[in-house]
């Protein structure tokens, strides 16, 4: 076993250097700026975490979903076309006859927000309107979400489950 002091100079190997955050202390004990690197590399690091914890606080983006289930029992969701895809803040897809889009933001502990949503105006059969009118309403409604590999699950303020989508095939 070696003690700290055996690590950080190289296990007495002068030829054999030590990598990362190991290397940037071994370099401040043993040169004049090392000070200056020593702290400059632990801001990298600081930043890389912040960076990695921003940047996986949306978890959805770059995912695309079909609803295969929702809280409505008078019509099957998968008599329709009904998807939705999250990319850079945006959710968009089919929502049984029209196109839909518009933002969404998650937060922490799974909070889900889907603000004004934009589609198109075709006609379509009573159901399948009826169908694309309960979808709209129960994203709206939805507050919060739970993701795993293959279903992404939309529950609404009271914590029910609202809309549950399967992963869709690339």
């Amino acid at each position: 076993m070696h003690s700290v002091n055996q690590l950080l100079a190289g296990s007495g190997d002068r030829g054999r250097r030590t990598t990362g955050a190991l290397g940037a202390l071994q370099m401040a004990l043993y040169t004049e700026s090392g000070a200056w690197m020593f702290a400059f590399t632990v801001i990298r690091i600081l930043g890389i975490f912040t960076l990695v914890a921003c940047s996986n606080s949306n978890t959805l983006d770059a995912t695309s979903w079909r609803l295969k289930a929702w809280s409505v029992s008078s019509l099957s969701p998968s008599e329709y076309t009904i998807t939705a895809q999250f990319d850079e803040g945006r959710i968009s897809g089919t929502s049984g006859v029209n196109s839909y889009s518009g933002e969404y933001k998650t937060g922490s502990g799974g909070s889900f927000e889907v603000g004004d949503i934009a589609q198109t105006m075709m006609a379509g059969s009573d159901d399948a309107m009826r169908a694309e009118s309960i979808y709209h309403e129960l994203l709206s409604a939805a507050s919060s979400y739970q993701l795993d590999q293959t279903t992404l699950t939309l529950f609404d303020a009271d914590g029910n489950e609202s809309l549950i989508f399967s992963a869709a095939a690339e």
